[in-house]
């Protein structure tokens, strides 16, 4: 989620400790902007990649590849050995410009990071149009490794701030700038009336998306770190039958079969990364989170010999702001009747593709494996997959996660060309030798089971009811608001309340909203950034997004 910033001094975070999150707080020099602070600011020039190689390298990510969009360059400077330090009010400040010749986007990782209690860090870009932090001691992790997102343009410039008094220096030690030369249309100005995607794809708030909200907020973004760079796959935070939010996520094995266990410490997952409507709108959510451990996978070559997945656990649990789902599943083998898919091609927001015959039994390298998908044109174009799809799920007609995407033949110009998926089926029991054990083992670690499928819910994950989502249409308006907005709703209910939440997952009011078909809500008080309105009825629930600019 995109953070917003205080503009009358520092105040610290809550205390939370979910990755990628950050705190609410503006940069040292935004707030003491009478400081000459660019005064012999350091500035590491990197000379860019080579295209006519790396285009030579490069596959679209279709056939069970990754899809690369980024290209590591050594840094290798530290708070230690390089950067720029100054004197300031309340303690010194340290920074360092970096850029690299014809970057769309740069984003930096740290072989050693450690932010003491009180000490805050920004990274923004030259004319700060995107600022992501202030990254804190609530992400620090044990193994001292740290990926700090996506900003748009060649240079990016890191700010540390260290108070007075600290009990032990703070240690940024950056290790690379990642290169983006494709796939970051959506961090760039302008977003709206940019395409990183082919021209057939559906947004998912498009009326193809509509009884598919639940599996759209399962969905997540991943950038992939391997080989020397990144790259996008697609995934799915998926539910186990002890039904406690342990944060799982599932995609497929050629996504990270080149990755040591250090990288995945440096993977990143976007939530709810998509437009706010058909077609256009800003970016719902910036929500993202850094890290993860390896818990199974297929051990097949990416497909060759088995189906194709990958499960890992976030290092961190999924703070509720970010409304992740966590999915259910279907390991039968009878093919599912029609569906859909969500996803993000070419790591664009996401995505909706939906097939309207059954699948059919297939194979990838070996017979049975896989489900065999055709997709169909729908009101609004004809989706299908792309690179960055990879690892995505597809849905059955219940909405159970039946297989992750290894690859096919879909494109924009072949619309009728199959995609293959996985089987779940697969997953479940059949691959030969899984790394990890099979993935019974982890999404069923109490051999619970007693049928085919298993029922996805919102948080709170102990809650052993499951929770139905709120099926009438809801519209909030205008979106984004200035402060004051409305809420209506297309019938009433008599025991509905309204819950509104920040970016990071704080309840900051609620509204009793039992037999009213509109109210208004007044956020004009509080910081400029995303906000969530969660509808509660009982057990019925259902959250939209509400973009806070003033």
């Amino acid at each position: 989620m995109k953070k917003a910033l205080l503009f009358v001094g520092i105040v610290l975070a809550t205390g939370l400790s979910f990755g990628q999150l950050s705190a609410d707080i503006a940069p040292y020099t935004s707030i003491h902007d009478h400081l000459n602070y660019d005064r012999d600011l350091s500035h590491v020039s990197l000379p860019g990649l080579d295209m006519d190689k790396i285009n030579a390298e490069d596959t679209d990510g279709k056939n069970g590849h990754l899809y690369m969009v980024s290209r590591f360059l050594p840094v290798n400077t530290s708070t230690e050995t390089g950067g720029t330090w100054m004197d300031v009010p309340g303690g010194k400040l340290w920074r360092l410009k970096i850029s690299s010749t014809g970057a769309q986007a740069l984003s930096i990782t740290y072989d050693d990071f450690f932010i003491p209690e009180g000490a805050i860090m920004h990274v923004y870009n030259q004319d700060r149009s995107q600022v992501i932090g202030a990254f804190t001691s609530a992400n620090n992790k044990e193994h001292r490794k740290f990926h700090t997102g996506i900003v748009g343009g060649s240079t990016s410039i890191i700010e540390y701030f260290e108070p007075d008094g600290v009990s032990e220096p703070g240690v940024i030690s950056v290790e690379n700038a990642a290169h983006y030369y494709r796939g970051v249309e959506d961090f760039t100005e302008g977003f709206a009336d940019e395409r990183g995607s082919d021209p057939c794809q559906v947004d998912v708030r498009c009326p193809e998306g509509d009884d598919w909200e639940p599996q759209i907020d399962a969905t997540v973004r991943i950038i992939v770190v391997a080989g020397g760079g990144s790259g996008y796959c697609s995934g799915t935070v998926m539910n186990n039958t002890n039904v406690d939010c342990k944060p799982y996520v599932l995609t497929a094995f050629h996504c990270g079969d080149a990755s040591s266990s250090s990288d995945f410490n440096q993977y990143i997952f976007y939530f709810r990364r998509q437009r706010a409507n058909c077609g256009s709108g800003v970016v719902e959510s910036t929500a993202s989170m850094t890290g993860c451990t390896r818990r199974s996978h297929s051990n097949d070559g990416g497909g060759n010999t088995g189906s194709d997945y990958l499960l890992v656990e976030l290092n961190n649990s999924i703070p509720l702001g970010y409304q992740a789902y966590y999915a259910g599943w279907n390991k039968s083998t009878t093919a599912a009747e029609s569906g859909v898919s969500t996803h993000h091609p070419s790591g664009d927001v996401k995505k909706i593709s939906t097939y309207t015959s059954n699948l059919i039994n297939s194979g990838w390298g070996v017979a049975n494996t896989h489900w065999r998908v055709y997709w169909s044109a729908t009101v609004t174009n004809h989706g299908v997959t792309e690179g960055g799809s990879s690892g995505s799920p597809i849905w059955d007609q219940n909405g159970y996660h039946v297989g992750q995407l290894t690859g096919g033949g879909s494109f924009c110009t072949q619309t009728n060309s199959p995609d293959y998926y996985g089987k779940m089926s697969y997953n479940w029991n059949s691959n030969n030798n899984p790394t990890g054990g099979h993935l019974s083992g982890w999404l069923d670690p109490t051999n619970a089971m007693t049928g085919d499928t298993f029922d996805g819910t919102y948080p709170p994950c102990q809650n052993t009811v499951e929770e139905t989502v709120l099926t009438f249409k809801t519209k909030l308006y205008p979106n984004p608001t200035n402060g004051v907005f409305t809420v209506e709703m297309m019938e009433t209910l008599n025991n509905l309340r309204l819950e509104v939440y920040n970016a990071v997952g704080m309840k900051i009011t609620t509204i009793n909203m039992a037999n009213q078909y509109v109210t208004n809500i007044d956020l004009s008080a509080y910081a400029d950034g995303m906000y969530y309105v969660r509808f509660v009825a009982g057990d019925v629930v259902k959250t939209e997004a509400i973009q806070l600019m003033k």
